[in-house]
């Protein structure tokens, strides 16, 4: 038996894809139908009475994420969403008696707009991190090397806080919000994030999530999107935008796991969450021990 033959026996058959099963927005799925917009989002636990002002905070969200890069656009929204909609769903079937006490809209505006004003994208005077001015010139898609060494060795010392800035209520007062339920959201919004929660610890963050129930859906939801085969991906999609991280080994995309996301799975405040999260760290496991086998070089390295 010939080499050739051998390869053609065990290499398996790749199905072809038709034109009609191709993706469509948002999201890879076969056969996606065209009808189903890429933009905004419809939820059924939403209250029909909430949608003018959901569809007006929409839309200033997604002009907001334009500037940020794949691994934080409104891509990453629409999942952040879709995943507290399963998260909800699964708390109703589990304990109605808990659901009752969640405010659907809050929770899915606090999904909306965890991320504005996240200070990745941002310097300590609130311009944009990646060319240090209002992103006007640049996109929000890369800032010069000076600026990106002087800002990751200070900003730690300049910041008071991990959580957004005041944009979360600036964007929903604007959107008509109240004052109050702007100022809410915004509280919410900053407490969303995992360097908040390690610097307040847990328990300031049982008081803020006695206070906000809906808080730990939008937690988990958003930790989720950051686990699994999306998680890795957006890692490799933050290194790419990020100047800084172009310079680093690409092995910090990997290396990523044991900096922050082996926690994440133990730090889920829902059922579901700590379920999904699991099973999603173990995905990044099987695909690390894939990564470490591809990528070592140490049989052809020079000994020092």
């Amino acid at each position: 038996m010939s080499a050739s033959n051998t390869n053609a026996e065990v290499m398996p058959t790749i199905p072809k894809m038709e034109h009609s099963q191709t993706p469509w927005a948002p999201g890879p799925y076969l056969n996606n139908p065209q009808e189903v917009s890429s933009d905004f989002l419809e939820i059924n636990t939403l209250e029909k009475e909430h949608w003018p002002f959901f569809d007006k905070a929409q839309a200033a969200v997604m002009k907001y994420h334009s500037k940020y890069d794949n691994s934080h656009n409104f891509e990453h929204i629409q999942r952040v969403v879709k995943n507290a909609y399963d998260i909800h769903r699964d708390i109703i079937a589990r304990d109605p008696s808990f659901a009752e006490g969640l405010d659907a809209l809050t929770v899915y505006l606090g999904c909306l707009v965890h991320d504005v004003g996240d200070h990745k994208y941002q310097n300590r005077k609130g311009k944009c991190p990646y060319c240090g001015t209002d992103c006007s010139k640049c996109g929000n898609v890369r800032k010069g090397f000076l600026m990106t060494v002087v800002e990751t060795v200070f900003w730690p010392f300049n910041r008071k806080e991990d959580g957004p800035t005041e944009d979360v209520k600036v964007l929903l007062l604007e959107c008509g919000a109240s004052e109050e339920f702007a100022s809410k959201m915004q509280y919410i919004a900053k407490n969303v994030s995992y360097q908040n929660e390690k610097r307040i610890g847990p328990e300031a963050m049982n008081k803020v999530l006695e206070k906000h129930p809906e808080l730990r859906i939008i937690q988990d939801a958003d930790r989720l999107d950051t686990l699994g085969a999306i998680g890795q991906g957006r890692c490799f999609a933050f290194g790419g935008a990020n100047l800084e991280r172009q310079s680093q080994s690409i092995q910090m995309a990997v290396q990523h796991h044991w900096q922050k996301l082996y926690e994440l799975p133990s730090m889920m405040k829902t059922r579901f969450g700590m379920e999904e999260g699991q099973a999603r760290w173990e995905e990044m496991c099987v695909f690390r021990k894939w990564w470490l086998r591809e990528t070592d070089v140490s049989s052809v390295l020079r000994r020092r």
